[in-house]
């Protein structure tokens, strides 16, 4: 019996990968019963995930590894190679200027972590000629992961609007947000709170909004270096688990949000956001679905679901993560707290889908938790040494 009980912990820890394989092997058959295609937006998804959203996690990473790890294994290491090759400073500098007069600050600062990056890795692998290997080859099976279990998400996404054919329960998150909130809607809030704003605190609060999935990228990049594949594959299955939760949620009790309830949401809405077009072309693809006759050409970023939040889901899970990153996870629980109401000005969550998505975090860091008794020797010495130590160590830096 003792020795059933770790056995038993371990395949609960790596149960994600038994329900991915599964519901993708079941796709097909889905697709076909609501009568949609199985062809893939491949340049389109590609495009978004590898280059967009790949770039931007690496400048995340970059700063969340400056923010929570030591100087010594951060800058000092990139100052001492840069200061062995003073030439690369004169070109360096000329390229950050040229940055910031060109894009701005945002895209600069991508484009700047990425080259110090790729130079890094390069002068450690002529220290270390598998400093690459090992990097890439952490990084890559969980970054794969999350790009193939995301295709699924929005095939099942679509799966699901299809074969229920209505929504019908925006009324009854209407009715608990009305508790909540003392008679009124996040649309009426939205409105009043909106009418006095500028166009630049719009443009903010759509950053805000959308960059947080670059939160997510970059901890499964600092978590699949810093303690292996094995935990960053942890990490995606979790994410992963959350989401599929969300839609069977989705599935019982369907709902699009506040934009969809509000009868003349667009009338008042600032038709230049970015918002503005992604909702429209939710209900689009939406109304698609739910005809009887008709279908969208292939799968791509499809995602309808409400309540519960993964604008809420997904940041809890990083921050469970990233818990033994304190100044990290003190500066990413500022974001996320400054996200709520972007969230709520741009209408595309109930209050009520907030306290769901916080549950269904809950739910799958509970499903997919490895307790100490089913850890690797491995495993326990990493989390010991984290736990000792004041921060976490790079581990790809060591042969």
């Amino acid at each position: 019996m003792p020795g059933i009980q770790p056995k038993y912990k371990i395949i609960q820890a790596n149960l994600h990968y038994l329900v991915i394989l599964v519901l993708a092997l079941a796709s097909v058959p889905a697709l076909h019963a609501v009568h949609l295609t199985t062809a893939v937006h491949w340049q389109r998804l590609i495009s978004l995930y590898w280059i967009g959203f790949g770039l931007r996690s690496v400048a995340a990473a970059c700063i969340l590894a400056l923010i929570g790890l030591p100087l010594k294994v951060t800058v000092r290491p990139v100052w001492n190679h840069f200061a062995a090759h003073k030439l690369r400073l004169f070109i360096f500098v000329p390229f950050v200027f040229w940055l910031f007069w060109k894009f701005d600050v945002y895209i600069s600062l991508v484009w700047i972590s990425v080259a110090l990056v790729s130079s890094e890795l390069l002068d450690r692998s002529y220290e270390d000629p598998e400093t690459i290997r090992r990097s890439i080859g952490r990084v890559i099976f969980p970054t794969t992961y999350f790009f193939l279990g995301l295709i699924l998400v929005s095939a099942y996404n679509d799966v699901a609007v299809a074969a229920g054919r209505t929504i019908q329960y925006d009324w009854l998150f209407l009715k608990i947000d009305s508790y909540l909130l003392h008679g009124t809607s996040i649309s009426r809030l939205a409105r009043t709170t909106t009418q006095n704003l500028s166009p630049h605190v719009f443009a903010a609060v759509e950053a805000i909004y959308y960059h947080m999935f670059d939160q997510v990228g970059a901890a499964i990049i600092l978590i699949s270096i810093c303690y292996g594949t094995r935990q960053g594959a942890r990490l995606v299955g979790t994410l992963l688990t959350a989401y599929f939760l969300s839609i069977l949620i989705f599935c019982l009790w369907p709902s699009f949000g506040p934009f969809y309830t509000c009868p003349d949401h667009f009338a008042h809405f600032p038709k230049w956001l970015i918002t503005y077009g992604a909702q429209r072309n939710i209900l689009g693809n939406a109304e698609l679905l739910l005809s009887s006759h008709r279908g969208l050409s292939r799968i791509g970023t499809d995602y309808f679901i409400a309540f519960p939040s993964m604008h809420i889901a997904d940041p809890l899970i990083v921050l469970w993560f990233l818990r033994r990153w304190k100044r990290a996870v003190y500066c990413l629980i500022a974001y996320d707290i400054v996200m709520i109401p972007a969230i709520l000005l741009l209408e595309w969550h109930y209050v009520v889908d907030l306290i769901g998505g916080a549950a269904v975090a809950i739910i799958a860091i509970w499903i997919n938790n490895i307790p100490e008794a089913a850890k690797t020797p491995e495993q326990r010495d990493i989390q010991l040494s984290s736990e000792t130590a004041e921060e976490p160590s790079i581990l790809v830096s060591t042969p």
